[in-house]
């Protein structure tokens, strides 16, 4: 046990690897610096109320550390909790505004993560988090690729100033269920890549760009988005549960957007001028039978570079049924 009452901070690997350490009463201490306590295999609780910065691997590998106070803590930095595979707990950090490192809670069982601070997030900060279910970052706008990548328990995000969705953000979060789509701008290359429990009809009315492979594998309903002006090789590719897309502005869409999307019945675009069409294989294993497109456009659109070799699927906008 380590009782410091009056100890400010913890220097670099000033109680690595104790192996008989259980316990560590800290409750004037700030900051733990890189590799504080780490290695510490029977370290079980922390009693640390004023804590605000943990360093580099702090606690990396603490794997019996079932409590710590987190309340005030400001930084959080690379594999802080890295392998603390005893920790479970739901994560409230209402000061959070730092966190500066991937894997931070990797090997960790926590089954939330709330922020409501944080502004300042690095690539893969909770990637690989089986156990976390739910996370909210209220005034996040801006975070590197990979943040949630691997998360496979995680159910529902709340990101609502973020803009941009960067690359494999939920890449293989196989529960995820919902998330707010009206202020999403772009999503990255396999955002939501293998997010096969994703079965939501999505509106996204500002978005413009989506990436290779944003939402392939996933289990969307219908799709409308019409500002989308770019679309990715392989963006909606392998989801065969999609029925309806449609499209308003639509001018780039990359080979195999919709390949293997085999209940596919109708593709609306609502522009009168044919999107280019890049790549091969755009509707190959998919059930498209219809592509609707403004009655005034269509014979455009059946004369149109490499629309031309779908001209008997265009049919005017004023037959949709749907």
């Amino acid at each position: 046990h380590v009782d410091a009452p009056k100890l400010l901070k913890i220097k670099t690997r000033a109680f690595q690897n104790c192996a008989n350490l259980k316990s560590a009463n800290l409750p004037s201490v700030v900051a733990i610096e890189g590799s504080g306590f780490a290695g510490n295999e029977s370290l079980e609780r922390v009693i640390s109320p004023k804590l605000t910065n943990v360093g580099v691997s702090a606690f990396s590998n603490c794997t019996s550390l079932k409590a710590i106070d987190l309340e005030n803590v400001e930084t959080l930095s690379y594999r802080s909790f890295l392998n603390c595979s005893s920790l479970e707990k739901d994560v409230y950090l209402p000061k959070l505004t730092s966190a500066r490192g991937t894997q931070i809670f990797k090997g960790s069982k926590i089954t939330s993560f709330i922020a409501p601070k944080v502004d300042n997030i690095i690539y893969e900060m909770l990637a690989s988090c089986t156990s976390l279910k739910r996370v909210e970052f209220d005034s996040l706008e801006t975070f590197e690729y990979g943040l949630l990548a691997g998360c496979t328990a995680l159910v529902e995000a709340k990101m609502p100033k973020v803009k941009n969705l960067p690359s494999n953000t939920f890449r293989g979060c196989t529960s995820f269920e919902k998330f707010d789509f009206s202020n999403i701008e772009s999503i990255g290359d396999e955002c939501f890549g293998r997010c096969s429990n994703l079965a939501m009809d999505i509106v996204a009315p500002k978005l413009e760009t989506m990436g290779k492979s944003a939402v392939w594998y996933t289990s969307i309903k219908s799709f409308t988005a019409p500002n989308l002006k770019t679309i990715g090789a392989a963006a909606f590719a392998h989801n065969r549960a999609i029925t309806l897309i449609d499209l308003s502005s639509v001018e780039v869409i990359d080979g195999q957007t919709f390949y293997n999307c085999s209940s596919l019945a109708a593709l609306i675009i609502r522009n009168t001028t044919p999107p280019s069409l890049t790549g091969v294989e755009y509707f190959v294993g998919a059930s498209i039978t219809q592509i609707y497109v403004p009655d005034e456009a269509v014979e455009t659109y059946k004369t149109a570079t490499k629309w031309s070799s779908f001209a008997s699927r265009i049919k005017p906008l004023s037959e949709y049924e749907g």
